[in-house]
């Protein structure tokens, strides 16, 4: 992330606002995507251990 945000900066001083803009925003919904498919993952992993026998003979 470091390196992005470098590039960024590199970006906007060199001159290419709008190639930067675009690789910002597809940044931002590729991180999207992510995050909800991660949240979906999760959600049926948390479902899946809801289904498991507990184990009391402590």
């Amino acid at each position: 992330m470091i390196l992005f945000a470098g590039g960024v900066g590199i970006g906007i001083g060199a001159g290419f606002h709008g190639m930067v803009v675009f690789t910002v925003a597809l940044a931002t919904v590729m991180a999207r995507i992510g995050n909800c498919l991660e949240k979906r993952k999760f959600a049926r992993a948390a479902d899946a251990n809801d289904e498991r026998p507990v184990d009391m003979s402590n």
